[in-house]
C-alpha cells in the first residue's frame, strides 16, 4: 500500500514545474479572468486602507466602504473558481463550457458563504503553525468547482476537506515553495518601489515627496501596496498548482490522467503520418539533387603545378581583384560618406518624418489638452503638506482609480456580452429542439443526471441501433445510476468511481443481495469494455440491459 501511495503521489517540484509551464503556456487565455475578479479587490483594498487611516472623516462612511469591500471579495473569489475550472478544462484536453446563470449562482454562494472565514482562520491557524498549511490547502482546494455542474454546499466543503488531507508531505512542500517564492517576491516589489521614485529623479529629473525625505515610505500604504502587487504576482501560480493536485488526486478514482495521456497520444498518431511524409519527400529531393549534381560535375583534368600558378597569378591580377591591393587612408568625409549605418539614417529619416508629420498634427493637441487635465487634477496640494511639491497625490489616485474602473468596465461588458449570446444562442437551440440535447459519450464528464431514465434507454438503442455498441453500454449504464439516484439509493458525484456506487447500494440495499450482484456484474462489464481493452458484442448489452431491467424490478418500492 506504501509503494503504491509513491507511485500516485507526484512530488511538489514536479507540480509547481507543470503548474508554471501550464500557466505560462495558456498566459493570455487565463490571466485575464484571474485579473477581471482581483484587480478590483485589490484596488478596493488599498483605496480602503488609505481612506480610514488618513482620512478625518473615515468613521461616517466606514460601513459602506466595508460592505462594498465585502463585495469586491466575493466578486474576487468567484472569477478564481472560475479561473481554476479554465486550468481544470487545459489539463483535461476538453473545450471549456460556459456555464449557465444557475451554475454560477451556486458557485456565488458557495465561495462568498465559506471563503470569508479564511480571515478568521487562516490568522488562527498561523499562530499555532502546525495546521496553518492543512486549512491553506482547504480553501485553495475549495475555489476549484465545476463550471457547468457546479457541487452543492456540502459537497464542496466534503471534497475540500477530503483533499486537504490526502498527500500531507506534499501539500507541506507546496506551501514552503510556495511561501519562499512569495517573500522573494515581495522583498523584490519592497525594493522596487523604494527605487523608482529616484530612478524617475535621476533620469527624468522629477521630484517627489519620495525624493524629498525618505522617511515618506515608513507608512502602513506603502507596505499595502507591496503586498497587493505580491499577492497578483504569486497567486495564479498557486491557484495552478493547487488545481493540479486537485486534478491529479481525483484521477486516482476516475483515472483522468490516463485519458489524457491517451489523447495526447492519439494527437501524436495522428501527427506521424504527416511528419514521414515530409521526411521522405526531402530524402527523395535530396537524393535527386545529389544524383543530378554527381551527373552534371565535369570530370576534374591534371595540370601541373607550374602552368596551375602562372594560372592564379593571372586571376588576381585582373581588375575586379583590386581589393587585394594595400587600402588607401581615406579622409572622415569620405569614411562618413561610406560608413552604412550613417547612410541608411540619412535615407530612413526624411521618409519617417514625412510619414508620421500627419499622425503627430493630430496627437500633439490632444496629448497637450490630456496634460492639462491631469496637472489641473493633481495641483493645489492641500495645506499641511510639504511646500515643496504641489502635487496632490489623493488626486492622482483618483485619477488612476478611475482609469483603471473604466478599463475594467469595459472588460466586463465585453465578458458580459459573450456570456449573454452564448446563453441566448444556447436558448434558441433549445427552443427550435423539442427533444433534448444529446451529451457526448465519448466525454467522461457526462453526468448521469443530466437526461432522465427513458431518455438514456432511448439513447442507448438508437446507439445500438447505428453499431455503437460501447457507447450504448455505456448509455444503459448511466441509466441504471439515474433510476437508483432517482428513487433515492445512491447520490450521483463526480468525484465518485463505480466501486463507490457498489458500495454504497450495498449499504443501502443490504437485505437485497440479487440487485447488488446484478449491479456488481455490471459494473465489472462496464469498467472492462469502458476502461479495458475488451470488445463489446450486442450479446453483452443485451445481457447489461436484462440486468439493467432486474435491477429496476428488484429495487422497485424500496
Amino acid at each position: 500500500m506504501k509503494k503504491m501511495k509513491k507511485i500516485q503521489e507526484k512530488s511538489a517540484l514536479e507540480i509547481i514545474d507543470e503548474a508554471t509551464h501550464l500557466l505560462r503556456g495558456n498566459a493570455l487565455t487565463l490571466l485575464p479572468i484571474y485579473y477581471i475578479g482581483s484587480l478590483p479587490f485589490i484596488m478596493g483594498f488599498l483605496f480602503f486602507w488609505g481612506d480610514m487611516s488618513r482620512s478625518a472623516f473615515a468613521a461616517e462612511h466606514c460601513a459602506a466602504a466595508a460592505l462594498g469591500l465585502a463585495l469586491l471579495f466575493a466578486w474576487m473569489k468567484i472569477w478564481q473558481s472560475l479561473f481554476m475550472d479554465r486550468v481544470r478544462s487545459l489539463l483535461s484536453l476538453m473545450p471549456h463550457r460556459p456555464g449557465t446563470l444557475k451554475s454560477l449562482s451556486r458557485i456565488a454562494f458557495v465561495q462568498s458563504v465559506i471563503q470569508p472565514t479564511g480571515w478568521v482562520l487562516l490568522p488562527l491557524a498561523m499562530v499555532f503553525t502546525i495546521p496553518f498549511a492543512w486549512i491553506f490547502a482547504f480553501y485553495q482546494h475549495l475555489s476549484l468547482m465545476d463550471n457547468t455542474h457546479p457541487e452543492s454546499l456540502g459537497e464542496a466543503v466534503g471534497r475540500a476537506v477530503r483533499q486537504c488531507r490526502s498527500w500531507p508531505k506534499q501539500n507541506h512542500v507546496l506551501f514552503l515553495i510556495l511561501s519562499a517564492f512569495g517573500t522573494v517576491v515581495f522583498f523584490n516589489i519592497l525594493i522596487g518601489l523604494f527605487a523608482l521614485p529616484y530612478l524617475l529623479k535621476t533620469l527624468f529629473g522629477f521630484e517627489t515627496i519620495f525624493t524629498l525625505t525618505w522617511r515618506s515610505f515608513l507608512n502602513t500604504t506603502y507596505l499595502a501596496v507591496s503586498m497587493g502587487l505580491c499577492y497578483l504576482c504569486v497567486d495564479p501560480l498557486v491557484k495552478t498548482v493547487y488545481t493540479l493536485r486537485s486534478f491529479y488526486d481525483e484521477s486516482i478514482q476516475t483515472g483522468e490522467d490516463l485519458n489524457v495521456a491517451l489523447r495526447r497520444l492519439a494527437a501524436v498518431r495522428k501527427t506521424i503520418p504527416v511528419v514521414l511524409s515530409i521526411l521522405l519527400m526531402v530524402t527523395f529531393l535530396c537524393g535527386h539533387a545529389a544524383a543530378e549534381q554527381t551527373v552534371d560535375q565535369p570530370v576534374a583534368e591534371s595540370v601541373a603545378a607550374a602552368d596551375l600558378n602562372v594560372a592564379i597569378r593571372t586571376v588576381l591580377e585582373r581588375p575586379e581583384f583590386s581589393w587585394r591591393l594595400p587600402r588607401e587612408r581615406n579622409d572622415h568625409a569620405s569614411r562618413e560618406l561610406f560608413n552604412p549605418l550613417a547612410a541608411f539614417f540619412k535615407w530612413v529619416k526624411p521618409i519617417l518624418k514625412t510619414a508620421a508629420s500627419p499622425v503627430i498634427d493630430i496627437l500633439k493637441p490632444l496629448a497637450k489638452k490630456l496634460v492639462d487635465w491631469f496637472r489641473e487634477s493633481a495641483r493645489s496640494a492641500p495645506p499641511g503638506k510639504i511646500k515643496s511639491s504641489n502635487i496632490n497625490w489623493i488626486g492622482w489616485i483618483k485619477i488612476l482609480l478611475f482609469l483603471l474602473l473604466c478599463v475594467f468596465g469595459a472588460m466586463l461588458g465585453v465578458y458580459a456580452k459573450r456570456v449573454w449570446a452564448a446563453r441566448k444562442k444556447r436558448v434558441q437551440d433549445n427552443l427550435e429542439e423539442d427533444e433534448p440535447v444529446v451529451p457526448d459519450l465519448n466525454d467522461e464528464n457526462v453526468d448521469a443526471k443530466e437526461l432522465n431514465v427513458d431518455q438514456w434507454l432511448s439513447l442507448a438503442n438508437d446507439l445500438v441501433a447505428k453499431g455503437e455498441l460501447r457507447q450504448g453500454l455505456r448509455a444503459v449504464y448511466l441509466a441504471t445510476l439515474a433510476y437508483l439516484a432517482e428513487i433515492g439509493v445512491i447520490q450521483i458525484a463526480r468525484h465518485k468511481s463505480n466501486r463507490d456506487y457498489a458500495t454504497e447500494l450495498r449499504r443501502r440495499l443490504h437485505e437485497n443481495k440479487d440487485a447488488q450482484d446484478l449491479f456488481s456484474a455490471n459494473v465489472t462489464l462496464f469498467d472492462r469494455t469502458w476502461y479495458g481493452l475488451y470488445g463489446v458484442s450486442r450479446n453483452d448489452v443485451e445481457l447489461f440491459t436484462d440486468n439493467h431491467k432486474r435491477i429496476v424490478n428488484l429495487v422497485y418500492g424500496q
